[in-house]
């Protein structure tokens, strides 16, 4: 082992915490992040803030290591020495720890005992072999190579300069256009057992449909946002490798209008609009609100999000735009709202506040248009958008990505329901605002979802399966335009048709060729559906461009329709369709309780019983350990003695006796509550309690 003191032998030992966390750390979190663009479209990161960001995830993690490491020279060259052989041990068994994980060559204790090994291999090699230590200094300059190939040769290269990207300077058009995309929103939420949309729960889709065309039997070609919002917004069929940005999508909407159009432009993953012709002093009308976690800030904390995944032992190491949520603002709303008051909501996203501002009376032609990742998971507003936190591991039930039991598949539908009406009550807000503005007689007004999702037990909830194309392809879309009839419109029509039916309603000349047409002027016919499959860590066969059958997958969306939800205390609807529901709500010293059966853990219990300031404790999940249950157990919650709640145990990757409840607003709000578990075999039998540690 080397020693020394000089300033020389401590410029070697940084370069050698250089090489290692360029190995480790740097390298593998700049491929994972230089993969998903639309992390740093999403924090609004700029150019000049991605090569910070590249700078300081390729510089910060060694010059860190190398500090801490030289301030132990106070204590004498020997505890200098060993703390640098210490760091450089560790260094290598993260290095191989990743590099197994994402290897995938196994996971858990197997990972851990191969990385402590190369841990002790690599010290030893390290304080004993001069030829290793001087490999380190030839690596020294790898996390600088690491964010020069992150900024100019991975996909998110494009948000660096914007690319060079021919805009349509004239498209002779004067009309308005407003554009709202939702997201992960199956037509199948919106219909009643008719086929109609459910009026009771959807007053203002039902509403938007009364006065646009309704085009039902509308798919997407993609299950994946980053994906299917370029499609859509630029006609042609998704394909591997593009990043959802202007330089990899050059025809689209933006790059059609922005020459002749004001721009006011509220993207969340795709940056498909020009710098240029989107940037900050495009707009005047529309100002973007700052929002937290946005920006180098925001950015930063997804690295170190990614840095945790590679250097756990199960997780996977990625950035999930399922993970994306869309930051909220209150708004004034009556203290008590009834069913009546359904544009009334407690918060509103940012963007969407800035989506309304920007319609005014008496603007030049000018494109509005946001992108809201709702009512997309995760699931978490009630319909008046009061909030809730789901727990930790939130117990869906989805194991690799498919719905393995009944029962995680119904409450998480029923949880996006319950955000889908939130999501409606936004859209009421955009009419208005269209009427107050004058934009509801003149504008072409769009609304559409980029994809559906499904909750079809055995099947994947976001891929596409052998029995759930209804769910996953079909999604709402609704165009009204004073030269469209209002109604139904069962016109078969994709995703790669909506940008040049927009152009033929705009009567603007395409100057280029897209995958669809007009569904207005040349409606298809073929009687197929076409879905780009691309392979992904839920969709394991590989790429391929399938053509799905329309006539049975339309009457299945149209004739399986999903339970009808109680607008007026839809959680106890809920709890009342299963075997225990009669129990729901009553007081728990009324019914019979048996002996104690086993124990129990719970999420949210310290929230439900100290109480917080932030979203409501409302969705509770957990396991038990309980002997001689009976062949279908059923976990029951009382909430200050009364039930709130029941959930039967499902299967979850690392147990078999997982639960999951929805509490209702009320039974959550407040603090102080006495929280109790109990489990049953059916309503007639007695109630066991469950301890909680």
């Amino acid at each position: 082992m080397t020693g020394g003191t000089s300033g020389t032998t401590e410029l070697r030992r940084g370069a050698e915490l250089l090489a290692l966390t360029g190995l480790a750390l740097t390298q593998p979190v700049l491929d994972v992040l230089g993969n998903s663009p639309e992390t740093f479209v999403f924090r609004g990161v700029d150019g000049a803030e991605l090569v910070v960001f590249a700078l300081l995830v390729a510089l910060v993690p060694g010059l860190t290591l190398w500090a801490l490491g030289a301030a132990t020279r106070v204590f004498g060259d020997r505890v200098r020495a060993g703390v640098h052989l210490a760091t450089v041990a560790a260094l290598v068994g993260v290095a191989v720890l990743v590099a197994v994980r994402l290897a995938d060559l196994t996971k858990g204790p197997p990972a851990l005992l191969i990385a402590v090994a190369a841990a002790v291999a690599g010290g030893v090699l390290y304080s004993r072999v001069a030829g290793v230590r001087s490999f380190l200094l030839y690596l020294a300059p790898l996390p600088l190579v690491a964010a020069a190939l992150f900024l100019f040769s991975s996909p998110v290269s494009g948000l660096l300069d914007g690319g060079d990207t021919e805009v349509v300077e004239d498209v002779g058009s004067d009309q308005p256009v407003v554009m709202l995309v939702l997201d992960e929103f199956p037509t199948a939420t919106l219909l009643d057992d008719r086929g109609q949309i459910d009026a009771t729960q959807f007053p203002n889709f039902a509403r938007l449909a009364e006065g646009s065309s309704w085009f039902r039997n509308y798919t997407t070609h993609n299950a994946g946002t980053v994906q299917a919002v370029p499609s859509l917004l630029s006609g042609q069929l998704p394909t591997r490798g593009r990043a959802p940005l202007v330089t990899d999508w050059p025809t689209n909407l933006f790059t059609l209008l922005g020459g002749s159009y004001d721009m006011a432009v509220q993207e969340t993953v795709t940056q498909l609009c020009p710098p240029d012709v989107c940037g900050n002093d495009s707009r005047t009308v529309t100002q973007r609100t700052p929002v937290d976690g946005e920006g180098l800030e925001g950015a930063v904390g997804d690295a170190t999000d990614v840095v945790r995944q590679l250097v756990s032992l199960n997780a996977e190491p990625e950035v999930a735009i399922d993970e994306f949520t869309e930051e909220t603002v209150s708004v004034p709303a009556p203290e008590e709202m009834g069913v009546e008051d359904r544009n009334q909501v407690t918060n509103q996203p940012t963007r969407f506040t800035d989506f309304l501002d920007g319609m005014v009376r008496g603007e030049d032609p000018t494109l509005h248009f946001v992108h809201l990742i709702l009512p997309h998971g995760p699931w978490r507003f009630y319909p008046d958008g009061t909030e809730y936190v789901s727990p930790d591991g939130d117990p869906e039930g989805e194991i690799a990505g498919t719905w393995t039991d009944a029962w995680p598949a119904e409450l998480t539908r029923f949880r996006l329901e319950l955000q889908a009406q939130y999501t409606d009550a936004l859209v009421g807000q955009t009419i208005d605002r269209m009427q107050e503005s004058g934009l509801w007689d003149d504008a072409l007004f769009v609304v559409v979802a980029d994809h559906g999702g499904a909750f079809v037990v055995g099947e994947p909830g976001r891929a596409l399966g052998e029995n759930n194309a209804f769910e996953v392809m079909w999604t709402p879309l609704f165009i009204r335009d004073p030269d469209l009839a209002a109604g139904i419109d069962e016109t078969d029509m994709e995703a790669t048709d909506l940008l040049p039916t927009m152009a033929d309603l705009l009567d603007v000349d395409l100057p280029y060729d897209v995958d669809g047409a007009s569904s207005v002027s040349a409606p298809d016919t073929s009687g197929t559906k076409r879905y780009q499959r691309l392979q992904n860590a839920f969709q394991v066969e590989p790429d391929a461009l399938l053509e799905i059958d329309t006539a049975a997958n339309y009457a299945r969306l149209l004739d399986d329709h999903w339970p009808v939800v109680a607008v007026d205390d839809p959680v106890a609807g809920f709890y009342r369709r299963y075997p225990l529901g009669d129990l729901y709500g009553q007081v728990v010293t009324d019914l019979p309780v048996g002996e104690p059966a086993g124990t129990a853990t719970l999420d949210q219990r310290d929230a439900l019983e100290v109480g917080d300031d932030g979203p409501l404790p409302a969705y509770l999940g957990g396991e038990i350990d309980v002997d001689g249950a009976g062949a279908d157990p059923w976990v029951v919650v009382a909430v200050d003695g009364v039930i709130q709640g029941f959930s039967p145990l499902f299967p979850m990757v690392d147990t078999e006796s997982a639960y999951s409840i929805l509490l209702s607003q009320e039974a959550a709000s407040g603090a102080g509550h006495q929280v109790d578990l109990y489990v049953t075999d059916s309503p007639d039998q007695p109630l066991r309690p469950l301890a909680l540690p």
